[in-house]
């Protein structure tokens, strides 16, 4: 066992209660099979009860809601592996309600409520500022607002997709909140417009630019 584990598993012994109980478990073990703990048995034991009881893994951006009678068994399946909580995406008002109900019934799913950008086009400001009050509305419920952003594939008309992104971006910043940016075929749009706004507080979930706009 190199230095560098030993004192990864010392720091996590220390923090982590689990791993603490984790940890005797393992030196019984150490104990029982050769009589005394040995860094390399306890380090293999330890290694491989925190990969497959400990680590846990969370999905920033799902749409379980479309998914019907599979929800209870996509969830089921998500805890088996690890997966301990799932960040579902509303894009409308139906899924930002459904979003809402999911979260509420199962514990592994947070709400993140949004307007999918193309959705824009079939909204009147009246129905986008009504959606943006029922977000705010329900905001002690919501972890992220998403899914929002700019997507000039499936429609190139950029001035009513910022209008949108920009009220729901500001709505973020007024409630402390991240945001899950979809910018297909926008990458650098979204990212000129998220410094103008100086949004912190983004996951570029949709994002197929170069890396010059990453760096």
């Amino acid at each position: 066992m190199t230095f560098g584990v030993a004192q990864e598993i010392k720091l996590s012994i220390k923090t982590n209660p689990n791993i603490r109980r984790i940890t005797i478990i393992v030196c019984f073990f150490s104990i029982f099979h050769v009589g005394k703990v040995s860094l390399n048995t306890f380090g293999m034991v330890f290694k491989y009860l925190y990969l497959n009881y400990l680590m846990k893994f969370i999905d920033i951006h799902c749409h379980v809601d479309v998914y019907g009678n599979e929800i209870e068994n996509i969830v089921k399946r998500a805890r088996e592996k690890g997966v301990f909580v799932i960040v579902n995406n509303g894009i409308d008002a139906r899924s930002n309600k459904k979003t809402l109900e999911l979260s509420k019934k199962h514990p592994e799913i947070k709400a993140a409520l949004g307007l999918y950008p193309i959705n824009a086009f079939s909204m009147s400001n009246k129905d986008i500022d009504e959606e943006l009050k029922f977000i705010e509305k329900n905001k002690d419920k919501v972890t992220m607002i998403g899914e929002i952003g700019i997507d000039l594939k499936e429609n190139n008309e950029l001035d009513r997709q910022i209008e949108v992104f920009e009220k729901l971006i500001k709505l973020a910043m007024k409630l402390n909140m991240p945001v899950a940016v979809h910018s297909r075929n926008a990458e650098e749009e979204c990212i000129e417009f998220l410094e103008k706004l100086r949004a912190k507080k983004v996951i570029m979930h949709c994002f197929s630019g170069n890396m010059k706009l990453v760096n």
